[in-house]
């Protein structure tokens, strides 16, 4: 088939056509490819670790640019601490994985989605709730930061819902 569609490829043989599209195929459920779903939560997991060394560094280096440098009271001041940003950061995470897990089935989507689709929701909502929180991590109390965190969560999945209905490509449901 590769051949009548393909001019170029008239002249490959059966087995060169065949390891042609193996080498290119994309199907996201084979285990242990490239862009396997291990590997992409494996990744997801090692960004949000990377995502709240960030925003600690980032809540510092801030403290330090308006002077209060690494002083004792810069430490005594809880809430503009790198300590509270990875703290709120973690809380949004967790809230927006909490709430995309409770309203998945309230968000269906057109195809049938398999165990392992939940899995990579829960992870691509910890990584929403995160984006959302980034921007006032060191400015936020604890509550607001579980409504950001839960707003982020269904936010991701509605988003998620538009794009799939919409035909958007999003392989990874990454929106």
């Amino acid at each position: 088939m590769l051949k009548k569609l393909f001019v170029n490829f008239s002249e490959l043989k059966e087995d060169q056509c065949i390891k042609l599209i193996n080498s290119y195929d994309q199907n996201i459920n084979k285990h242990h490819q490239i862009n396997s779903k291990e590997i992409f939560i494996i990744g997801n997991l090692m960004l949000i670790i990377g995502w709240l060394i960030f925003n600690a560094c980032a809540v510092m280096f801030t403290q330090y640019e308006y002077g209060k440098g690494f002083s004792e009271q810069f430490y005594n001041d809880i809430k503009h601490s790198p300590q509270h940003a990875v703290i709120v950061s973690i809380l949004s995470s967790s809230f927006s994985v909490i709430s995309a897990y409770l309203f998945y089935k309230q968000f269906p989507v057109d195809e049938e989605q398999s165990p392992s689709d939940k899995c990579i929701t829960v992870v691509n909502a910890s990584r929403a709730g995160l984006v959302m929180i980034t921007g006032v991590c060191d400015n936020v109390s604890i509550y607001a930061a579980c409504i950001i965190g839960a707003y982020a969560g269904i936010f991701y999945l509605k988003v998620r819902q538009v794009f799939i209905r919409n035909n958007i490509d999003d392989p990874m449901q990454s929106a």
